[in-house]
């Protein structure tokens, strides 16, 4: 089974709060891992933009299925390296 045509993966650019409500929202109350936050400062620092409003575009569950956050770099999506084989709801 790939996520790729399901209709619960989505792609979206999220600043870092926006992410930590997701994070939240679909994973637990669980800390977010330090690398998201050295991906925010690192786009920060090279676009000389605020870090609170840094957006990065990511790809995820919205049923919370895939336990984590993909970064699409220069544009493109390979899907989850997570590979499933069974999914309620894959739609």
């Amino acid at each position: 089974m790939s996520c790729k045509n399901c209709k619960f993966l989505k792609i979206k650019n999220l600043t870092y709060s926006e992410l930590e409500a997701r994070w939240d929202e679909l994973c637990g109350p669980k800390e977010i891992t330090p690398g998201y936050r050295l991906k925010f400062l690192n786009a920060s620092r090279q676009y000389k933009y605020p870090i609170n409003k840094t957006r990065l575009k990511f790809m995820y569950c919205s049923k919370g299925v895939l336990t984590r956050f993909y970064i699409i770099r220069n544009g493109r999506s390979y899907g989850p390296k997570k590979s499933i084989s069974f999914c309620r709801s894959y739609a």
